[in-house]
């Protein structure tokens, strides 16, 4: 019992630690709106190491632009993922 106890105390540490350090990755909204216009384009997004398609999930007005709000569901790639490529900002 006492094992188990302990083995379920050390998921649980290993799963805060890792989301912990990931989270810490990621820049705030602030950092990644570049342009500081209180907006962050799809590409700042990638550009701050934003998932592709979590970036244009958030988008939910699709107009290009994610704000504070949306910011904050934005997921980052992976560490040591391949980045994806950037497509120039129309506008």
């Amino acid at each position: 019992m006492k094992r188990a106890v302990i083995a379920v105390i050390s998921v649980f540490a290993a799963v805060v630690f890792a989301a912990t350090a990931f989270g810490a990755q990621k820049p705030s909204f602030d950092q990644a709106d570049k342009n500081n216009n209180g907006k962050v384009s799809i590409q700042e997004a990638f550009k701050a190491g934003a998932e592709k398609g979590s970036a244009k999930l958030n988008d939910l007005d699709d107009n290009g632009k994610l704000t504070k709000n949306d910011w904050e569901y934005v997921d980052m790639k992976k560490e040591g993922k391949k980045k994806e490529s950037i497509e120039p900002e129309q506008g």
